[in-house]
């Protein structure tokens, strides 16, 4: 997951309205979104490879998403898959979101680069927290809570000036104010976001972070929406998630690219919609 730009506790409808796109090497297999035959609670993409997910939410409410932190000179090989952690906070109820702050900040220089979101929104929406195994001059590698607000997370540090995360943040602050403006459902908001998350704008060569791939890379990289022409590389799948007040949750998946890696030429995009509502110990789905 490359990009996640989110409104947590900003619209009067919503506790959380979050749009994601992953971004991923064509051939590496997944399966698309699904509730796990090995844990029915769970919804979420899954990554065939290596275990895990890059996003998920369970019928009870925990939701959490990754991405990838950008610094090419120090990737281990040998490190453990990051969707690992977010599979693990989807997967054991039992453990408290302040307990599995303390499991990241044990564990967290384990892996490579990462960001990672999670929360119970059955609970309380302003429990929202964000870690990374980064550092930097405003952040230290500890926990997080996440302010009311609109953010955004890409490849480097929580709200990071890149061109895509503030042209993001702004076309979702905009797509806001007309949903309020003409009272959309989730379905007319959904829309809108989905075709928000395939902005392919680029910034100007003056405005590229350097992460240490080639300026080539870098341009590819910067845009929201991502598609090179070999199609071996790029955004393979937007999500969008929408948690209302009366704690329905709305779940909608839009597949640019094959998930099982397999002739991606040939592929035709397609949808998936899940809703239903937040109850523990349930599984069932709303029609």
């Amino acid at each position: 997951m490359c990009l996640l730009l989110f409104a947590l506790d900003a619209h009067p409808a919503y506790k959380l309205v979050l749009a994601a796109n992953r971004d991923e090497f064509t051939a590496r297999p997944s399966h698309e979104a699904h509730f796990w035959h090995d844990y029915p609670n769970v919804l979420g993409g899954r990554d065939e490879e290596a275990g895990g997910t890059w996003l998920g939410i369970t019928q009870s409410g925990r939701f959490t998403a990754l991405t990838n932190f950008r610094d090419i000179a120090n990737i281990n090989p040998n490190a453990p898959s990051r969707g690992r952690l977010t599979q693990t906070f989807l997967t054991h109820p039992e453990m408290s979101t302040s307990n599995f702050a303390a499991l990241l900040e044990r564990t967290g220089t384990l892996y490579n680069g990462f960001n990672i979101l999670w929360g119970d929104f059955a609970a309380d929406a302003s429990d929202f927290f964000w870690y990374s195994n980064y550092t930097s001059e405003t952040y230290n590698r500890s926990i997080h809570k996440i302010s009311s607000g609109i953010h955004g997370v890409s490849n480097a540090l929580f709200d990071t000036p890149w061109f895509k995360l503030e042209r993001g943040k702004e076309l979702l602050k905009q797509a806001l104010e007309r949903s309020l403006e003409h009272n959309h459902t989730p379905d007319h908001l959904s829309s809108a976001l989905l075709a928000m998350m395939r902005d392919d704008h680029k910034p100007t060569d003056e405005q590229l972070p350097k992460t240490g791939v080639s300026l080539e890379w870098e341009r590819v990289l910067s845009s929201m929406f991502i598609e090179t022409p070999d199609k071996k590389y790029g955004t393979r799948c937007t999500t969008i998630l929408l948690i209302d007040r009366a704690n329905t949750v709305h779940f909608r998946e839009y597949l640019s690219m094959p998930p099982d890696g397999k002739n991606a030429a040939a592929f035709t995009p397609k949808e998936q919609y899940f809703h239903f509502q937040l109850a523990p110990d349930t599984h069932s789905i709303l029609e």
